[in-house]
């Protein structure tokens, strides 16, 4: 069984910001002005990204690798939803359903394409990212940080999760991370 983990990377905050309405336990890291989120409830499936973004009046970008076979990308403004998307796309792969050209996979929104993203994270380079879209790989993981690369947020985001991070945070080499909400220092 793959790598499966969640993570939050907010734009247009900051740390102090974050730590006030941070969905605990979790832990943060901030790197280059952004502010990475690892919150357990979004290991649980109840994603912190919609109600940080509202909160914090920022961009959201939640990203969830599934066995490190799907990524799944959706992004927040002011609470609101952008866009979402699944490569490769999870409804088929597991729903046997195959969507037309521009279908969202989620129920809650419209498909992200690169320039959408680019748009809606107000970074990156559209090129990349289409790249990173339509690039084979073998593991999801690899997909999410060559995305992350094309739009300019920082690394941390990638192949962690607050479980990951409770087991095995001696391996982590990103930012330094700040517990908040209960998480193990």
């Amino acid at each position: 069984m793959g790598s499966s983990y969640t993570s939050v990377t907010l734009v247009g905050t900051k740390l102090d910001q974050v730590r006030e309405v941070a969905i605990g336990p979790a832990y943060l890291a901030e790197s280059d002005g952004v502010v990475v989120v690892f919150s357990e409830a979004d290991d649980s499936g109840n994603l912190s990204g919609p109600s940080l973004s509202g909160a914090l009046g920022c961009v959201a970008l939640t990203t969830t690798v599934f066995d490190d076979d799907v990524l799944m990308i959706s992004v927040h403004t002011s609470g609101e939803p952008v866009g979402e998307l699944g490569i490769p796309d999870p409804m088929a792969m597991f729903g046997d359903v195959d969507l037309g050209a521009g279908e969202a996979p989620f129920e809650d929104g419209t498909a992200l394409d690169a320039a959408a993203l680019v748009a809606a994270v107000g970074r990156g380079d559209v090129a990349q990212v289409q790249t990173a879209f339509a690039k084979e790989y073998v593991f999801a993981s690899e997909r999410h940080q060559d995305v992350v690369a094309a739009l300019g947020l920082p690394s941390a985001a990638v192949a962690w999760g607050y479980r990951y991070l409770t087991e095995d945070r001696e391996h982590y080499t990103g930012p330094a991370l700040i517990a908040v909400g209960g998480a193990p220092d």
